[in-house]
């Protein structure tokens, strides 16, 4: 009672405005696939909350990242309750060049108006060019020395339309199609090498389910075939090691015990009414 209180939480981190100038201005595929999809996930969060939250002030020194690559976004002073009928915004507001058109008071903000803030973002991290400095208008993401998959262009740009309409429809959306694009980028760069040619593929003659039948063993191709038909360089043979001194020491050790038997067997046979430990006198 008669008490307000605030509630902060300490990030060991730095702005995403700090990392980019660590980096040079640009991040590379991965981080930006990093960076995207955790967002994205921030973003689908609030979104989904009944009414819905709108960031309305996504951009770089508004999010905070870890020395683990954790994101948090921070600075919710310009957040809104979406609310439904609206034709605008009761206060217009926005940061240039993260900011969507909507946000200068020609409609109301909604989700969409975050993923125009995100794309803004992306598209930075990507090219290093601050948005700010030409509001509303994004070049093509052809960067020197660096690939950008055409999908991942595509949808940057669909993200920073104009037309609202025009934008993915949601955070989960963009975060799927992230997800999509970064999992076959992968697959290009790190491809199993093609097959040799006129080696036919291997194919085990028994089905899913079933026990390999008795011949398997003989009918199954070798280690190094396999290796050689899936693109790998061929394990070499394993050397042949011979006769460890350790193991020559055991036999010699079991070879006198042996022998130490047999002899205590034979004084055994000569004698086999005597106790053990009575010497034979001869009466």
């Amino acid at each position: 009672p008669e008490h307000w209180y605030l509630v902060m939480d300490f990030i060991d981190g730095q702005t995403l405005e700090t990392y980019l100038d660590s980096k040079g201005g640009r991040l590379s595929l991965d981080e930006v696939f990093m960076l995207g999809t955790q967002i994205c996930m921030v973003l689908d969060y609030l979104h989904t909350r009944q009414p819905a939250i709108i960031f309305r002030d996504l951009k770089p020194t508004n999010i905070m990242i870890t020395s683990n690559k954790q994101i948090y976004l921070i600075d919710f002073g310009a957040a809104r309750y979406f609310k439904a009928g609206r034709t605008k915004d009761t206060i217009a507001f926005g940061s240039p060049g993260y900011a969507a058109p909507e946000q200068y008071g020609k409609a109301q903000t909604t989700p969409r108006s975050d993923l125009y803030s995100l794309g803004a973002t992306l598209h930075e991290a990507l090219t290093g060019k601050d948005p700010a400095e030409d509001p509303f208008h994004f070049s093509p993401l052809r960067v020197t020395g660096k690939t950008i998959p055409p999908d991942l262009e595509a949808l940057i740009l669909r993200m920073v339309e104009m037309d609202m309409s025009k934008r993915p429809t949601s955070a989960a959306a963009v975060k799927a199609e992230l997800w999509r694009i970064s999992t076959q980028h992968t697959q290009r760069l790190y491809a199993l090498p093609a097959m040799p040619s006129g080696m036919p593929p291997y194919r085990a003659n028994f089905g899913v389910g079933q026990p390999p039948p008795a011949a398997w063993s003989q009918s199954a191709p070798s280690v190094q075939p396999a290796q050689i038909q899936l693109g790998f360089a061929p394990t070499p043979p394993a050397r042949k090691r011979g006769i460890s001194r350790r193991a020559i020491t055991s036999m010699i050790i079991l070879g006198v015990a042996s022998m130490a038997l047999l002899e205590n067997a034979k004084s055994l046979w000569n004698h086999p009414g005597m106790p053990y430990d009575m010497p034979a006198t001869g009466q």
